[in-house]
């Protein structure tokens, strides 16, 4: 089996596993973007991730840019299609095409952006370190808004997790294969031998954190601590989609 073969493959791979993560994470702008945003991101973001997966090896970079260039308009073109307005006057072409085009903003822009941190995370984590500074990074933010707001956002909380625990597992046999090929080789022959045991503790990690009861925070965040000294409610998100109020104040009717 050709061992060179698996490394490049999780090369691969790595496009559509940030995709996974900056999905996720974006979740928090559940309420200011709208459903047509969403929509084109996670299309962009899974086509793009097959367009890597499968021709990272075979084409020329910049082809690749390119390819990723043409489907981000094609996919903003086919979900805001609704949105356009046509011109009633008899424009030239250029004039037309040039019109046309602004009616995709902002959603390009914003797929844009995201798509260019999708690339730049792919070259990036490719190390444990970076993926637990990129990992914990993801981590906080979702943390600090399910806090914080009525969002429901504990189901990213826990896709994260086990994206975090599959994609350090893969880098474990990466550097594995870099460091003893003989091994890795022996391993690769006896493939149920790395499954059972990963979906096993996963598994279980699951079933015991969804299965925890629900507590108040042992410590008390500094930004409720400051409402609480100005006499003010503090509305924290539980997760659940409800907020509860908590108040230390002092009646300030004379």
């Amino acid at each position: 089996m050709n061992v060179k073969g698996h490394y490049e493959w999780l090369q691969r791979l790595t496009p559509l596993l940030v995709a996974i993560m900056i999905a996720n994470v974006l979740t928090v702008f559940l309420g200011f973007w709208w459903g047509d945003t969403y929509s084109i991101i996670w299309l962009s973001l899974a086509l793009i991730s097959f367009i890597h997966f499968f021709g990272r090896l075979r084409l020329p970079r910049f082809l690749l840019y390119v390819l990723d260039l043409v489907v981000i308009i094609m996919i903003t073109m086919l979900i805001t299609r609704h949105r356009y307005v046509p011109i009633i006057e008899d424009i030239t072409l250029f004039p037309r095409i040039w019109h046309y085009m602004q009616s995709l903003h902002p959603f390009v822009v914003i797929v844009l952006a995201v798509v260019v941190a999708q690339l730049i995370l792919s070259s990036w984590v490719i190390t444990k370190k970076r993926l637990y500074i990129f990992f914990s990074f993801s981590l906080l933010i979702l943390c600090v808004k399910d806090s914080f707001s009525p969002l429901k956002l504990w189901p990213h909380i826990v896709v994260i997790i086990v994206l975090f625990l599959i994609w350090h597992t893969l880098l474990h046999f990466q550097h594995l294969q870099q460091k003893n090929s003989n091994s890795f080789k022996l391993l690769l022959h006896r493939p149920l031998a790395i499954i059972v045991p990963i979906v096993t503790v996963i598994g279980m990690l699951l079933v015991i954190g969804m299965n925890l009861p629900a507590k108040p925070p042992l410590l008390e965040d500094p930004y409720a601590l400051w409402k609480q000294s100005r006499g003010e409610k503090v509305e924290i998100g539980n997760g659940l989609g409800n907020r509860n109020n908590r108040s230390t104040s002092t009646s300030m009717d004379s």
